[in-house]
């Protein structure tokens, strides 16, 4: 890519038959890009309506271009329309500093890789060709690091290559290679993935035309205000209810202010965080369902609370707050390549997570706690009602907090923490009546049953937990037996259908199929349907 002993495409800022092409800004406003009408390959046919670009002939000699820069962050969609397999690799894209305009179409190389990118201003790299499947809409777009993502029907790939210069104005580079013969431009209205919706649209938080210099006195966009970025001590007047912090502590918690030690985010985030109020709120931008996961700044300690409230929500995604632990320091992520779309998947990760993703959606103005006992439970209030334990975790482990500002929940705000080691501080004003267990409606799993006295006598041994009174839990399947099938098998108590061949640890209770075990110990966030005890793992059994 810096290599700049080949020749550079020819100029034409000579000529003057050149098509006049629409104003940029009138583009930007609409949210609409085309292929350049002239700027392009030798066997590249462009449509009437400079929608789709076809390759006529041969695998190469393909390239074409953007007909306006892209906005940093602003998403370029392509659908494949035609594909074939008579030929090896598919199409290569990535982003051009050199205006269309100025390009002779006659001097563009056969290939974009290499004759293209072994020249100063040119980027670009070849899809996976597993992803250019007919009819796959492939999406990506430019950071203002210079990093480049990419998407393929709406599923976040990743990083696919860094070293962009955000500094000057971004053209889209697109060549039509190999098995990759036809390719449409997807605009915000049209067949765009509905998760993706209004992404496109003009947004002060997104908008990056400032940095690359295509704003001038006479543009109306000049007058928007990009909206900053990281810690700020500004008070947002959108959030009222940070001007009632005393008020909110003492009408919900009945405790004083002067009893919270603070607590803020890791500045480690998703890429659609903004921090506001010395990072104690947490926004995800307003065009984004996604990536807003945020870690508290250091571990809690065992028997301390972290208040949260909930201070803006959407009606325009669905799902919501998601919530977990980590034994990873946020400070030791990369923040663009570690955190993906979806917090679960940080479960695939080497180091301990446990994500909890089953919180009831939390309304505008809804106070959260979140408490981890001595005994590994994870206990959690909403607006002064106690829900019980979510997760068993395992607290002989340092364990930072971790929320992701997910789907309809905007911006949340830690309001700080409370230590509970000597006593309960704050109890009092919490809803003692109205306490209950967490629903456990999660459809991949059946109701968790009573274990039967004489399984208990068969599973249990001396050292292990004795069964807790204090869970109300619901009777097995009518019918059925836990644990127990004719001929003298041992069922699976999640399933009833595969029989037991794995032993949960520590408690040692051998309950489950693997496939169960397995599934319980992410799901769950660990916890022996026998004994309740935290699950550090599961144990296939070998019969001789």
């Amino acid at each position: 890519m810096g290599n700049s002993s080949s020749t550079s495409p020819e100029r034409e800022s000579d000529r003057n038959d050149t098509p006049v092409l629409e104003n940029v800004y009138d583009s930007h406003r609409r949210n609409v890009w085309r292929f350049h009408p002239t700027c392009h390959g030798n066997n590249i046919s462009v449509s009437s309506d400079r929608q789709t670009a076809r390759r006529a002939e041969s695998f190469c000699n393909a390239i074409v271009f953007s007909d306006r820069p892209f906005r940093i962050q602003e998403k370029i969609r392509l659908k494949f329309t035609q594909t074939t397999d008579g030929w090896s690799g598919v199409i290569r894209f990535g982003f051009t500093t050199q205006d269309p305009n100025s390009i002779q179409a006659a001097s563009l190389p056969r290939y974009a890789c290499p004759d293209l990118t072994n020249l100063p201003g040119y980027w670009a790299k070849a899809l996976p060709e597993r992803y250019a499947e007919r009819n796959n809409i492939l999406c990506y777009y430019v950071r203002r690091d210079g990093s480049v993502c990419y998407s393929v029907n709406n599923e976040d790939k990743g990083l696919f290559f860094a070293g962009v210069d955000t500094s000057s104005p971004l053209w889209g580079l697109v060549d039509v290679y190999g098995n990759s013969t036809e390719i449409k431009i997807i605009d915000g209205d049209q067949e765009e993935d509905p998760n993706d919706a209004g992404a496109m649209a003009l947004d002060p938080s997104d908008i990056a035309l400032g940095r690359l210099g295509l704003l001038d006195t006479n543009n109306p966009l000049e007058n928007l205000t990009l909206e900053s970025e990281g810690t700020t001590d500004e008070v947002d007047d959108n959030y009222p209810n940070l001007h009632r912090l005393p008020d909110i502590l003492s009408d919900v918690w009945g405790i004083s202010r002067d009893l919270l030690q603070e607590m803020q985010f890791s500045t480690t985030s998703g890429a659609n965080v903004i921090f506001r109020e010395n990072r104690t709120v947490a926004k995800r931008r307003g065009n984004e369902f996604c990536k807003g996961v945020t870690f508290t700044s250091r571990p809690l300690e065992v028997d301390e609370t972290i208040f949260v409230q909930v201070i803006e929500v959407t009606p325009r995604y669905l799902g919501g707050l998601a919530f977990g632990v980590t034994s990873c320091d946020p400070q030791h992520l990369n923040a663009f390549i570690d955190l993906p779309d979806d917090s679960e998947s940080l479960m695939d990760r080497p180091e301990y997570w446990v994500i909890y993703k089953d919180l009831s959606v939390p309304e505008e103005g809804d106070q959260l706690t979140f408490t981890i006992n001595s005994e590994g439970e994870l206990r959690h209030h909403v607006n002064g009602v106690d829900k019980g334990v979510l997760i068993h975790v395992d607290v002989s482990q340092r364990l930072w907090l971790v929320f992701d500002v997910y789907g309809s929940t905007q911006a949340i705000r830690i309001l700080g923490t409370l230590s509970d080691r000597e006593g309960n501080l704050w109890s009092s004003g919490l809803s003692s009546a109205q306490s209950s267990e967490i629903s456990r409606s999660d459809p991949f799993f059946p109701p968790l049953p009573i274990p039967t006295s004489t399984e208990l006598e068969d599973t249990t041994d001396s050292s292990s937990t004795s069964v807790p009174t204090t869970h109300n839990l619901p009777p097995p399947p009518a019918g059925v037996t836990v644990g127990t099938r004719t001929g003298g098998r041992s069922d699976c108590t999640i399933c009833y259908d595969r029989p037991t061949d794995s032993a949960v640890y520590p408690c040692g209770h051998m309950c489950l199929c693997n496939k169960c075990g397995q599934l319980l110990k992410r799901q769950r966030g660990g916890m022996c349907p026998i004994c309740r005890g935290a699950i550090r793992d599961i144990i296939k059994i070998f019969k001789a």
